[in-house]
């Protein structure tokens, strides 16, 4: 199978080499897979070959790009689901920790896409196999997936005008005084697309946070997110001072004591607890709550 892409080269990421730019613009994939395709010559500008992954690009041009997939087949696995709620078109369920939710290069058969197919095979028919949203592998909580192409493409305009609730509980590093609100835009990290800073150049991202208790060097926080980017939260709370405990990715404040707390609990300490939102088929309202985990409520009592 292949595909063309064409992308606008945009001015904020000119003077960089092709391949940061590409694999930066294209964080789906990899930034080795980003040379072979140049290498390969299978980018091009106006017909004109790009084939040396180190030039550096000083114009905004058009691109480009020809893909040469292998199709991947996606395995069903009898991975139990924990479902909160389930319609002919909704299906609500609470992801533990350490599950991956999309297949990838190290991780294709235990994944809650695995698991989903396993469960309803029908999704394959689905876009996305029906996720509008998504969690980190180590967030717990909840997660909505729609059954339908229709229930779908009318679930995306709920996320798109911001009317659904969505509600995280967390434990951040320092001691949070008072509640608060962050609208910084997010975008991917140039220098590590796995990666997401702060940056004005990025899409919009609003963040509510209000205290639930302050401990001696942590504070529980509940969270509400406006918007839904790629790890927003974790983001926006390194972004004030406040890093998620636990995050090993977006955590400056890494001490001594932090290491001995997180030995009983290796993970990021972010829970999704509520989702509220109207069907979008019916018409009434869903309201679904989930327990904060075990692991958690043991950490919040050793602190």
């Amino acid at each position: 199978m292949i595909k063309y892409i064409l992308i606008k080269i945009p001015k904020y990421i000119l003077k960089k080499r092709l391949d940061k730019i590409l694999s930066y613009l294209l964080p789906k994939y990899s930034r080795s897979y980003i040379k072979k395709l140049i290498i390969k010559n299978k980018v091009t500008s106006n017909l004109n070959l790009l084939n040396k992954p180190s030039k550096k690009i000083f114009k905004k041009i058009l691109i480009k790009i020809t893909f040469i997939n292998k199709k991947k087949i996606i395995k069903y696995k009898n991975i139990k689901l924990n479902i909160l709620y389930e319609d002919k078109y909704l299906l609500i369920i609470n992801k533990p920790y350490n599950l991956v939710v999309h297949p990838g290069f190290k991780n294709l058969n235990k994944t809650l896409i695995n698991s989903l197919l396993n469960y309803n095979n029908f999704l394959i028919f689905v876009y996305r196999l029906g996720l509008i949203h998504r969690l980190d592998k180590d967030t717990s909580g909840i997660i909505l997936i729609t059954k339908t192409i229709l229930s779908r493409k009318l679930l995306i305009n709920v996320f798109k005008y911001h009317k659904i609730y969505k509600e995280y509980e967390g434990i951040v590093i320092g001691k949070i005084l008072n509640n608060g609100l962050i609208n910084a835009n997010i975008s991917r990290y140039i220098k590590n697309k796995i990666k997401m800073n702060v940056n004005i150049y990025g899409k919009n991202a609003i963040t509510y946070y209000k205290i639930i208790k302050i401990f001696n060097k942590y504070t529980r926080i509940k969270i509400l997110i406006k918007t839904g980017r790629t790890h927003q939260i974790r983001i926006h709370m390194l972004y004030i001072n406040y890093p998620i405990l636990g995050d090993q990715k977006y955590n400056f404040k890494k001490k001594k004591n932090d290491f001995l707390i997180l030995k009983k609990i290796k993970r990021q300490i972010l829970h999704a607890c509520c989702i509220n939102f109207y069907h979008p088929i019916f018409g009434y309202n869903i309201v679904c709550f989930s327990k904060i985990p075990l692991d958690i409520l043991n950490l919040i009592n050793s602190i």
